[in-house]
């Protein structure tokens, strides 16, 4: 059988059972002196809408390989946090909607973001006029717009969770699917559409105007 023995002088050295160093392990785990790695708890923020108040709600999705608990988690907004308690553990794989959230995000711009129970961020989005990911409007002719991930988090390989670039992997859709997998077209900004000019007078006197175009791949292939 193999023997530990601590690193004393011989006349005073015990011998360490191995089950106290397991023990030792397992608290420092549960004190979180030794971080779970990301594929323990990989929780992505996938799709929110931030206004009205009334109708404020998240998409969380839970890329696995474990099942995770979210009690004791929050989602935190610029305007405030709020605690998730009776949410129901989500499989790998699986997606939680969690309504309710009061008036937390700020609508002209700010940080949505999941922090977990040891109060570590896991995951979020800078949007509006703090950030690259577009600030979703209270209401469209069409009903409610939500700010989601594209492509969705159970894409392969998944989306990072960075929200330094969020533009790249943020924007609206006008037909939310909270609850399945987000299917609105990756905006890859700066490829597909440009904003090109722009014209705005503070004091409304004179006409606001904004000129888009598409990128050309060369100067040759003629006028936007």
């Amino acid at each position: 059988m193999q023997r530990f023995y601590t690193d004393r002088a011989p006349s005073r050295s015990r011998r360490v059972q191995p089950w106290t160093i397991i023990a030792g392990l397992l608290l420092a785990l549960w004190s979180g002196l030794v971080p779970l790695s990301a594929a323990d708890a990989a929780i992505y923020l996938n799709e929110i809408t931030t206004q009205p108040s009334t109708q404020a709600r998240v998409e969380i999705f839970n890329s696995g390989p474990g099942v995770v608990d979210l009690t004791g988690w929050s989602i935190q907004g610029d305007r405030g946090r709020t605690y998730l308690q009776g949410i129901a553990p989500i499989p790998p794989g699986g997606r939680a909607v969690i309504g309710s959230l009061g008036d937390i995000f700020e609508p002209i711009g700010g940080l949505a973001g999941i922090i977990d129970d040891l109060e570590r961020p896991i995951d979020g989005v800078h949007y509006g006029v703090v950030g690259g990911a577009p600030a979703p409007p209270a209401l469209s002719m069409l009903g409610s717009v939500s700010l989601c991930r594209s492509p969705d988090a159970s894409h392969d390989p998944a989306p990072p969770q960075n929200p330094i670039v969020d533009a790249s992997f943020w924007t609206l859709d006008l037909t939310p699917t909270f609850g399945i997998a987000n299917d609105v077209p990756n905006p890859n900004l700066g490829q597909s559409l440009c904003i090109n000019e722009m014209m705005a007078d503070p004091s409304r006197t004179l006409s606001q105007a904004i000129e888009l175009c598409g990128p050309r791949p060369s100067p040759e292939a003629g006028p936007t």
